[in-house]
C-alpha cells in the first residue's frame, strides 16, 4: 500500500485496509507485518526487518542486542525525546546527556568525544524534527565491546 506522506484524504485501498482491521482486531503482527519485514529488510540488504509499535520500543531492542545494560553508559543528545532516555534507564544503563547541535539538532562531535569514558557503551541518536537522521539509530563505540568482555 502507497501512503503518501503526511496522507489526510484515505483512498479506496487505505479504507478497505482500515476496515479490515476493525474486522479483524489484527493491527499488528500477521501477514502484513511479515511481508513488510520481509520487504524492509531487501530494501536494507539485510537478513531480518523488525518492526516494533515505537521508536523507544526499538531502542530498547537496540540496547538489548548490543547487550547494554547496568554499569554501562549511553551518550545521547540533551534535547533528544524523553523515550529514548526512558529506553536507557528502563535496559538499566546510565543516559549521558551530550551538547547538541543548534541547526542540526545532532550530537557535536567534539562535546561527544569529550563525553566518551571506558563505560560508555553506544551513542544514541534520535530524530529531531526537521533532522534527516533516521528515528532511532544506535552506534556502537569502537572497541567497547572488546573492552567489556
Amino acid at each position: 500500500m502507497d501512503i503518501p506522506y503526511r496522507a489526510m484524504i484515505p483512498n479506496d485501498e487505505m479504507r478497505q485496509k482500515a476496515l479490515t482491521i476493525l474486522e479483524t482486531g489484527i493491527s499488528y503482527g500477521g501477514e502484513d507485518t511479515q511481508r513488510f519485514e520481509t520487504e524492509l529488510a531487501r530494501l536494507c540488504g539485510t537478513r531480518y526487518g523488525v518492526t516494533a509499535n515505537s521508536g523507544t520500543s526499538v531502542m530498547l531492542m537496540a540496547l538489548d542486542a548490543l547487550g547494554i545494560g547496568p554499569g554501562d553508559e549511553v551518550l545521547m543528545a540533551a534535547n533528544a525525546y524523553v523515550g529514548v532516555a526512558a529506553a536507557v534507564i528502563k535496559a538499566g544503563a546510565t543516559p549521558i546527556f551530550v551538547e547538541a547541535e543548534g541547526e542540526t539538532a545532532n550530537l557535536r562531535p567534539d562535546a561527544t568525544a569529550a563525553a566518551v569514558t571506558a563505560s560508555s557503551g553506544v551513542v544514541g541518536w534520535s530524530r529531531s524534527p526537521g533532522c534527516s537522521a533516521c528515528s532511532i539509530i544506535v552506534a556502537g563505540i569502537e572497541g567497547w565491546k572488546h573492552a567489556k568482555s
